[in-house]
């Protein structure tokens, strides 16, 4: 694998990290008494969610889209 595709294939994954964990912080609270955050969380993700800029979280979130 080459340096070019080893680094394709990190940010792909850290793209997917971010996108997963937004979909499991943002969804919504179900019927009942369960609180929206009952779920599990990976902190690691969540901390470097807090410390990017929103124009990396953005493209984040936004990466395989087409523009």
């Amino acid at each position: 694998m080459t340096e070019r595709a080893a680094k394709n294939d990190h940010r792909s994954r850290k793209a997917a990290d971010v996108q997963l964990f937004t979909k499991s912080v943002g969804r919504k609270k179900r019927g009942g008494s369960l609180d929206p955050n009952d779920r599990k969380i990976d902190q690691r993700v969540a901390k470097a969610v807090e410390r990017m800029r929103p124009e990396e979280f953005d493209a984040m979130l936004r990466d395989g889209e087409d523009q």
